[in-house]
Protein backbone atom coordinates (compact mmCIF):
# COMPACT_ATOMS: atom_id res chain seq x y z
CA UNK A 1 0.00 0.00 0.00
CA UNK A 2 2.96 2.70 0.88
CA UNK A 3 4.14 2.66 -2.97
CA UNK A 4 0.92 2.54 -4.39
CA UNK A 5 0.08 5.69 -1.69
CA UNK A 6 3.34 7.68 -2.73
CA UNK A 7 3.64 6.99 -6.34
CA UNK A 8 -0.06 8.56 -6.65
CA UNK A 9 1.81 11.43 -4.58
CA UNK A 10 4.58 11.54 -6.88
CA UNK A 11 1.64 11.84 -10.02
CA UNK A 12 0.04 14.09 -8.34
CA UNK A 13 3.15 16.45 -8.14
CA UNK A 14 3.76 16.10 -10.64
CA UNK A 15 0.60 17.42 -12.19
CA UNK A 16 -0.13 14.02 -13.76
CA UNK A 17 -3.37 12.53 -14.11
CA UNK A 18 -4.09 9.27 -12.28
CA UNK A 19 -6.60 7.33 -10.31
CA UNK A 20 -6.38 4.49 -7.55
CA UNK A 21 -8.64 1.75 -8.14
CA UNK A 22 -8.92 -1.21 -4.93
CA UNK A 23 -9.34 -5.00 -6.08
CA UNK A 24 -8.90 -7.98 -4.27
CA UNK A 25 -8.00 -8.06 -1.00
CA UNK A 26 -7.03 -4.30 -1.47
CA UNK A 27 -10.03 -3.28 -0.62
CA UNK A 28 -9.52 -3.67 2.79
CA UNK A 29 -7.05 -0.97 3.16
CA UNK A 30 -10.59 1.05 2.89
CA UNK A 31 -12.08 0.14 6.41
CA UNK A 32 -8.49 0.09 7.67
CA UNK A 33 -7.87 3.71 6.69
CA UNK A 34 -11.70 4.57 7.94
CA UNK A 35 -10.64 3.64 11.47
CA UNK A 36 -7.07 3.96 11.65
CA UNK A 37 -6.86 1.57 14.82
CA UNK A 38 -2.87 0.24 13.83
CA UNK A 39 0.19 1.94 13.63
CA UNK A 40 0.19 1.73 9.74
CA UNK A 41 -3.25 3.21 8.96
CA UNK A 42 -1.89 5.53 11.98
CA UNK A 43 0.98 6.58 10.50
CA UNK A 44 0.22 7.01 7.08
CA UNK A 45 -3.60 8.12 7.08
CA UNK A 46 -2.04 11.88 6.59
CA UNK A 47 -0.73 10.49 2.92
CA UNK A 48 -3.58 8.24 2.24
CA UNK A 49 -5.71 11.91 3.13
CA UNK A 50 -3.31 13.66 0.45
CA UNK A 51 -4.29 11.14 -2.18
CA UNK A 52 -7.66 10.42 -1.23
CA UNK A 53 -9.07 12.80 -4.05
CA UNK A 54 -7.48 10.37 -6.30
CA UNK A 55 -9.38 7.44 -5.53
CA UNK A 56 -11.84 6.65 -8.18
CA UNK A 57 -13.49 3.31 -6.84
CA UNK A 58 -13.62 -0.30 -5.39
CA UNK A 59 -14.46 -3.89 -7.12
CA UNK A 60 -18.08 -3.94 -6.41
CA UNK A 61 -17.67 -7.64 -5.21
CA UNK A 62 -14.43 -7.95 -3.94
CA UNK A 63 -15.49 -4.89 -1.37
CA UNK A 64 -19.08 -5.81 -1.26
CA UNK A 65 -19.14 -9.22 -1.55
CA UNK A 66 -15.93 -11.39 -0.65
CA UNK A 67 -14.05 -8.91 2.16
CA UNK A 68 -16.85 -7.00 3.87
CA UNK A 69 -15.48 -3.70 3.06
CA UNK A 70 -18.00 -2.23 0.91
CA UNK A 71 -19.81 -0.34 3.91
CA UNK A 72 -16.88 1.42 4.68
CA UNK A 73 -16.20 2.44 1.20
CA UNK A 74 -19.28 3.95 1.00
CA UNK A 75 -19.04 5.60 4.27
CA UNK A 76 -15.62 6.57 2.61
CA UNK A 77 -17.22 8.08 -0.54
CA UNK A 78 -15.54 5.45 -2.56
CA UNK A 79 -18.18 3.87 -5.62
CA UNK A 80 -18.06 0.24 -5.74
CA UNK A 81 -17.56 -0.77 -9.56
CA UNK A 82 -18.23 -3.33 -11.75
CA UNK A 83 -22.43 -4.54 -11.86
CA UNK A 84 -23.83 -5.16 -8.26
CA UNK A 85 -22.36 -8.61 -7.03
CA UNK A 86 -19.68 -8.48 -10.07
CA UNK A 87 -15.97 -7.82 -10.55
CA UNK A 88 -14.63 -4.78 -11.77
CA UNK A 89 -11.33 -5.66 -13.50
CA UNK A 90 -7.85 -4.20 -14.67
CA UNK A 91 -9.08 -5.13 -17.95
CA UNK A 92 -11.56 -2.88 -18.27
CA UNK A 93 -9.58 -0.13 -16.91
CA UNK A 94 -7.36 -1.27 -19.59
CA UNK A 95 -10.18 -0.73 -22.15
CA UNK A 96 -10.69 2.28 -20.89
CA UNK A 97 -7.42 3.76 -22.03
CA UNK A 98 -6.24 3.41 -18.84
CA UNK A 99 -2.33 2.70 -18.57
CA UNK A 100 -1.66 0.10 -15.37
CA UNK A 101 0.55 -0.06 -12.61
CA UNK A 102 -0.40 -2.79 -10.45
CA UNK A 103 0.89 -2.89 -6.61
Amino acid sequence: MLHALTAAEDFKKADAEARIFFHGIGVLWLPAFEIRKDKFCEHYGPLFDSVRDMVAGACHFCAATRFGAGDAALRMGVPLLGEAGGHHTVGTLAAEGYHLIVF
